[in-house]
């Protein structure tokens, strides 16, 4: 939606402002280029090859160097925390300076007030427009210059800049531009340029052909006279260039005049086939009805061009699709009952990642099901996370092996250099079954998560498990595994659901928390076991409590760790002095991983609000756009606040300072938890 907000401002500046004198333009710049390059290379032998290699070096380098500035306004608006704002203002920027419907919309009226005040001032001002000698034109030959000119102009300041905008974005869009102007400053048929600038006219003609057409076609039907087609056909192909003489016929025909004729350009007469049949005298009425026709078909090209982005985020989004099969699932009996009959369906392939699978009776479901699928000859591959397992897990992941089932160790304990790397971990709990189911969340493979804990996991049918097991290959990889299949370079299509992955090298679910709060409006949800966060989230938090957005917090009362017990009250008093509402959940150890935002955003993985999750170990999380799937989550979470105490400000200032020395050692700690 920011693409298509971007390109409207950019459209809309242009209808508002056109070229403004006072604002630097880019195409100076580009003029400059071109200007210092003719006059370096356009001279002795071989200037054909010079000039395409300097049209070929500016093109390529206008549109490369437009992906490096959007890029690196992206990046600089990730390091700002503004989400992409740069990017988008940049993008709305270039589509303004590369559109030119109003200036010449502008210049043309002026042309004809002119005329009609004297014919000197005429000449004068249609000059400002044309690149021909007017010294002596008549005023009917000063008017049909300016409407040859305005009809010109529509393709290659308009309807062509949109075709390149829509089909290559603004680097295309750009690069069009360049193009543009290599032909009107390089692109002539005399003996200066005939050489030198042969490719950059053959290009800006190739680059020009689709639009020319496009835009005669739509000038007929936005001035209701597309019965006036076959005027277009016969007339167009007569012009010297292969594409001006299509929108100068459209507005030949619809004017019912005739243009062509004798042109002076730097001394040469040029005599151009004539366009039409009645030379009649053209007024300034007639101008007006040509720059309505040129609005509606700008109008129209604009709405074209949404239309298509818009299509194409529908399509992105899932909207136009079908809707993912999701469930989100609070409970481990179903994530065991759905789990284990996904993977007794498999066909092709089981993927499974997981911080820890235990061999107890839950595990050992699990197991068996993967055994059975490996001796039918299902690929069944397994990483496991082997810190948390130690060496009394080996017999367990042995026999596995043994059965047929392949098995990756994140950390592999009988490596002499298993320390080095001792403190970064797999935290991951992915399953992938044949490419098209997908499973994430916060449920380990063992009996806390079945039975005894409260925990939040994700299943899904959709592309994003393709997302999904892509990331568990590159694991995979990573960790020695072979099998992996080529990633496709088909675009991501997810449904609405983005799968993220971070890890050491790649702590990306510190900025998403940051920018997700930066950008809240009515209100963010955390339900996490383990509240640690870094200084520079709980700042965020508070920001976003005081422009009154409603920051709530469930914690378990009690966790399986006692020093997390205290590490997670550590901040409780300056984040409820702040507004944030904080909760306990009484009933269990609630291991949910879920953080709700605006009824837009629902992300759901085994990512704590700590430092371990957000910068140590390797993390994932669905991160799901859907109002309907957050509306659902939310009045789930306020639902659980019934099965809460409200933890209260003197409640939390009392328990500070009866842990006052544990603490100030976990704060000492901090980074590590």
């Amino acid at each position: 939606m920011n693409h298509l907000i971007a390109f409207f401002a950019g459209w809309l500046a242009d209808l508002i402002l056109g070229d403004p004198a006072w604002l630097p333009h880019p195409v100076v710049g580009f003029g400059k280029l071109i200007a210092k390059g003719e006059k370096r290379w356009n001279n002795g032998e071989n200037r054909r090859r010079k000039g395409r290699r300097l049209t070929l070096g500016l093109v390529i380098g206008s549109f490369l160097v437009t992906i490096a500035l959007l890029l690196g306004m992206r990046a600089l608006s990730e390091a700002l925390h503004i989400g992409h704002t740069l990017q988008y203002v940049s993008e709305a920027i270039l589509v303004f300076f590369c559109l030119a419907g109003t200036t010449l919309i502008r210049e043309v009226r002026e042309v004809f007030r002119a005329v009609d005040r004297s014919l000197e001032e005429g000449r004068k001002q249609v000059a400002r427009i044309v690149g021909r000698d007017t010294s002596d034109l008549s005023a009917q030959e000063i008017r049909t210059a300016a409407l040859e000119t305005l009809a010109e102009n529509l393709n290659d300041g308009v309807i062509a800049p949109l075709f390149w905008l829509t089909l290559l974005g603004v680097p295309g869009m750009v690069a069009y531009k360049m193009i543009n102007t290599l032909d009107s400053m390089i692109g002539y048929r005399n003996e200066r340029y005939l050489e030198f600038g042969r490719f950059a006219a053959r290009l800006d003609d190739a680059a020009g052909w689709i639009p020319a057409r496009i835009t005669a076609f739509l000038m007929l039907p936005v001035a209701g006279r597309l019965r006036l087609l076959p005027f277009v056909r016969k007339y167009g192909p007569q012009h010297l260039s292969p594409n001006s003489g299509w929108p100068e016929a459209a507005l030949a025909a619809l004017l019912d005049c005739r243009f062509g004729g004798p042109h002076n350009y730097f001394g040469e007469e040029v005599w151009k086939p004539y366009i039409g049949e009645n030379d009649r005298p053209l007024t300034s009425a007639d101008m007006e009805r040509a720059v309505r026709v040129n609005r509606g078909s700008e109008i129209v090209m604009v709405l074209v061009r949404a239309a298509i982005l818009l299509g194409s985020m529908l399509l992105t989004f899932g909207i136009l699709n079908a809707a993912p099969k999701l469930e989100v699932i609070h409970s481990g009996e179903r994530t065991w009952e759905l789990l284990l009959a996904d993977m007794e369906q498999a066909s092709s392939s089981i993927c499974l990642e997981y911080y820890h699978f235990a061999d107890d009776m839950s595990g050992r479901e699990v197991r068996d099901v993967l055994v059975r699928k490996a001796g039918e000859g299902i690929p069944v591959r397994l990483i496991v996370e082997n810190v948390v397992h130690g060496f009394s897990a080996k017999h367990f992941f042995t026999e596995m092996e043994k059965s047929g089932i392949e098995v990756r160790y994140f950390t592999d304990l009988h490596r002499w250099d298993a320390l080095s790397g001792i403190n970064r971990r797999d935290h991951r709990k992915i399953a992938v079954i044949d490419s098209r189911i997908g499973y994430l969340g916060g449920m380990n493979l063992d009996d806390d998560s079945h039975y005894r804990w409260s925990d939040t996991h994700l299943r899904f049918e959709s592309p994003a498990a393709i997302q999904l097991e892509r990331i568990f290959y590159r694991m995979w990889t990573a960790l020695g595994g072979t099998g992996a299949p080529e990633e496709s370079l088909v675009p991501r299509q997810d449904d609405g659901i983005e799968i993220i992955a971070g890890g050491p090298a790649y702590p990306v679910f510190a900025k998403k928390y940051l920018q997700a709060l930066q950008e809240a409006r009515t209100y963010a949800y955390f339900e996490t076991p383990y509240f640690c966060p870094p200084d520079t989230l709980v700042s965020a938090l508070k920001m976003a409590a005081s422009r009154g957005v409603d920051v709530r917090i469930i914690v378990p009362d009690k966790t399986d760790h006692s020093y997390m017990d205290i590490a997670n009250q550590f901040y409780f008093p300056e984040l409820l002095e702040a507004g944030i509402r904080i909760y306990a959940y009484l009933p269990r150890f609630d291991h949910s991983k879920v953080f709700l935002c605006d009824d837009a955003q629902c992300w759901i993985g085994s990512v704590n609000l700590d430092n371990r999750s957000l910068y140590l170990n390797y993390e994932v999380c669905a991160c799901i756009y859907d109002a309907e799937t957050t509306l659902t989550q939310r009045n789930f979470f306020l639902g659980l606040l019934e099965e809460c105490r409200e933890v209260s400000l003197t409640e939390a200032a009392r328990q500070a300072k009866d842990h006052r020395f544990q603490e100030r050692l976990i704060r000492l700690l901090k980074p590590q938890l």
